[in-house]
């Protein structure tokens, strides 16, 4: 059975990886937010001025998928950061002040986390996969 520093540890481990595997989702969102005018101008040759015809409606909805996806990445972030914090019982005076049972905040911020981390790998997906329809009947 671990000590509860090693336990922490372990924790603490598991958070930054998946803060490693949201880095990816960050990259890859943004990066693809432009795909769709470069793929526009630079692979079917138009002008500028004739780009905003082509773009059909999923070109739109990859980037609202894409937009949710970082909105949600920032709000993991920030979900992250509270429960590091909880971790260390940075929260423990407030949870006597609401009489609420110790660790109830790490719990909170770790369903959030996990649920942000999720939502936002899910609009990716979403966003990506509209891009390559997108891209499939601009050809």
């Amino acid at each position: 059975m671990p000590t509860p520093e090693e336990a922490v540890k372990g924790t603490l481990e598991v958070n930054k990886q998946y803060q490693d595997e949201i880095k990816i989702v960050i990259n890859l969102v943004t990066a693809s937010l432009v795909l769709p005018i470069v793929f526009l101008k630079n692979i079917l040759g138009l002008e500028p001025a004739e780009i905003k015809g082509h773009l059909c409606p999923m070109a739109y909805i990859s980037w609202v998928s894409l937009g949710i996806s970082l909105f949600l990445c920032i709000g993991f972030y920030f979900f992250s950061t509270k429960f590091t914090k909880a971790l260390y019982g940075l929260y423990e005076e407030k949870e006597q002040e609401r009489h609420e049972k110790p660790g109830t905040i790490k719990d909170q911020t770790e369903t959030w986390r996990d649920w942000m981390g999720v939502a936002a790998a899910v609009f990716a997906v979403v966003g990506l996969l509209s891009l390559l329809i997108f891209f499939v009947g601009a050809l």
